[in-house]
C-alpha cells in the first residue's frame, strides 16, 4: 500500500497545525484557520469531524461549542439547517459574519492547496463517514486518525478503503493489534508518551516502525495541566523559550511529524536546525 507522506518527509520534518491556526477572530476548523496555518509553515492541517443530527459533516471538535457559539449547545443534536445559521463568536465574545463550515466546503477548498489533511475524531461516524469519503473525487491528501482499538480497526478493515491511516498508540501492544488488519493502509503512528522512558518511545521500537516504512508522529499540544501526550516536550515548554527541550528533543528522538498549536514557531525551528546541519 502507498504512503503519500514519505516523499514530503524527505525534505524536512513535517509540521501539523492543530485545528488550523485560529485565534482572535479566526475560528478553528475553518478555511481561514487552515489557510492561516499554511501561511505559518504547516504541511498538514488537522480537521475535526462532527456529524449533525441529520447526517451532515462539519469541521468542529464537539465539546467546544460554548467557545465557538458563545452559548451551551451540542452540535450533534442539531440539524444542518440550524447549524448553518448559528452565529459564531470571536475570542472577545463578539459575533462574527461567518459560520462553522461543512466538511465538503473545507475539503474542496484544501484540494487546491499543497498540504495534507489529518481527519480527526471521524471514527465516531465511520458507519457513514467512510462511505462519504469514498465518494470524494480524491482522498490522496487525507490521513484518517483513530485510537488503536479493535472495535474501531475492524470497521476500517472491513471497509477495504486504501486511505492513509494513522493509529493513536499508547502501548506497543496497541500497535501489534493494528498489524493484524491486512486491509488498513497504516502510513504513520502517533506515539503517546508521558515520560521519555515510556515503551512507545523505546529506541528499538521506534527503529522497528521506521524500518517498516512508517512515519512517527508526536503531539506537543498542552491540553491541560495533567494530560501529557509527549512528556514534557510540549508547546508550553517551547513557547516558554526552551525550543531545544521541546521540539529539539523530538527531532533528536527521530520523530517525522510534529503536531502543534504554534506551527510558525515549529517550522522556523525546523528550518533553522536544518540550516545548521547543512553548514557543518
Amino acid at each position: 500500500m502507498t504512503n503519500p507522506l514519505q516523499e514530503s518527509r524527505k525534505e524536512h520534518v513535517l509540521v501539523c497545525a492543530h485545528r488550523g491556526t485560529g485565534g482572535a477572530s479566526i475560528i478553528q476548523n475553518t478555511r481561514l484557520a487552515f489557510n492561516n496555518a499554511l501561511l505559518h509553515g504547516a504541511d498538514i492541517v488537522e480537521l475535526d469531524i462532527v456529524r449533525s443530527k441529520d447526517g451532515i459533516f462539519y469541521g468542529l471538535h464537539d465539546g467546544v461549542e460554548k467557545y465557538i457559539f458563545g452559548k451551551e449547545v451540542d452540535i450533534r443534536e442539531l440539524n444542518s439547517d440550524e447549524i448553518d445559521y448559528l452565529v459564531v463568536t470571536n475570542e472577545f465574545d463578539k459575533p462574527l459574519e461567518g459560520h462553522v463550515e461543512r466538511v465538503d466546503v473545507i475539503l474542496d477548498y484544501l484540494a487546491g492547496k499543497d498540504c495534507f489533511i489529518n481527519l480527526d475524531r471521524s471514527w465516531f461516524y465511520w458507519d457513514t463517514f467512510l462511505d462519504y469519503l469514498k465518494k470524494r473525487p480524491d482522498t490522496s491528501c487525507c490521513i484518517l486518525k483513530a485510537p488503536a482499538k479493535a472495535e474501531i480497526l475492524e470497521v476500517l478493515n472491513a471497509a477495504k478503503f486504501e486511505i492513509a491511516f494513522m493509529p493513536i498508540v499508547k502501548t506497543q501492544e496497541e500497535y501489534r493489534l493494528v498489524e493484524q488488519y491486512a486491509n488498513i493502509n497504516t502510513v504513520a503512528v502517533e506515539l503517546i508518551f508521558k515520560t521519555l522512558d515510556a515503551e512507545t518511545v523505546n529506541p528499538d521500537f521506534m527503529d522497528e516502525l521506521h524500518q517498516k516504512g512508517l512515519l512517527l508522529w508526536a503531539n506537543t499540544l498542552t491540553l491541560n495541566k495533567v494530560s501529557k501526550l509527549c512528556g514534557d516536550c510540549d508547546d508550553h515548554r517551547a513557547v516558554s523559550g526552551d525550543l531545544d527541550g521541546s521540539f529539539g528533543k523530538l527531532l533528536e528522538m527521530g520523530f517525522d511529524i510534529i503536531q502543534t498549536d504554534w506551527p510558525y514557531l515549529l517550522s522556523s525551528y525546523i528550518k533553522n536546525e536544518k540550516n545548521k546541519g547543512e553548514s557543518l
